[in-house]
């Protein structure tokens, strides 16, 4: 139980499966465990925010049948205050691409993704619910991320993750997770030559025509000295003498 909440107990009758009447049960709690809890009479336990678990024990006496009385432990876990989402060992940060290029059924189990969501402090309950804002691109089940099969690959399109805390704090991370057909490949011619101070636009060949993003920037690698290069790829060289 989150510390700060707050729950109702009730007694069953073991022979008939019977609620008890409140009337017919006393509820009771050592006054030790007064700085993490109160127990009203009508059996409503309302808890404390504590910094780390603590453990009490509750007291339903049955009036008039002591030996139906029950004890039971209740485990107070202090709130949660944050949750981090882990690929691997690794602190996953940033968006989560899953390929959609030339699949199969057989890779949705392959291209899965599997997050953990650690929660702080250590000690709070370690237990989060795991949502899609979209589940016709991406599904998730305790932290493992499937994208969608449509019967003849996947959908694509962009979805949140979201592991929620499951105490009642509402604390909560995200991640984005996108399916894409991502570029399998870019070509350039594999030699050109330009008169000094002359100019040319490149053009990329990009492998997959299909390709979600087709986007391209250009950089020169070596001979930076002999010509500048826009990011959109015109080529112009610089005065020089003799062949570069």
């Amino acid at each position: 139980l989150r510390g700060g909440s707050s729950t109702s107990y009730r007694v069953i009758d073991s022979d008939t499966n019977q609620l008890l009447l409140a009337s017919a049960v006393q509820w009771e709690m050592d006054s030790k465990y007064a700085p993490y809890a109160t127990l009203s009479s009508s059996g409503t336990l309302t808890t404390y925010p504590v910094s780390k678990s603590q453990t009490i024990i509750l007291c339903a006496k049955v009036i008039g049948n002591e030996s139906a009385n029950v004890l039971f432990d209740v485990v107070i876990d202090p709130a949660a205050q944050s949750i981090s989402l882990y690929n691997g060992s690794a602190l996953q940060t940033t968006p989560i691409t899953i390929d959609s290029y030339t699949k199969t059924a057989a890779d949705v189990t392959t291209d899965s993704v599997t997050l953990t969501a650690p929660i702080l402090p250590d000690d709070s309950l370690q237990t989060v619910t795991w949502t899609s804002s979209n589940m016709n691109v991406a599904q998730v089940v305790d932290g493992v991320i499937k994208p969608v099969w449509n019967g003849s690959g996947y959908n694509k399109g962009t979805t949140i993750i979201t592991a929620k805390a499951t105490d009642g704090s509402n604390v909560a991370a995200s991640v984005q997770v996108v399916v894409a057909e991502l570029v399998q490949g870019i070509t350039l011619p594999e030699k050109d030559e330009l008169t000094s101070g002359g100019s040319r636009q490149m053009k990329a060949t990009i492998e997959n025509s299909t390709a979600t993003n087709k986007a391209v920037v250009y950089t020169i690698l070596d001979g930076a000295e002999y010509a500048t290069l826009s990011g959109s790829g015109l080529l112009t060289a610089k005065q020089v003498y003799g062949d570069r």
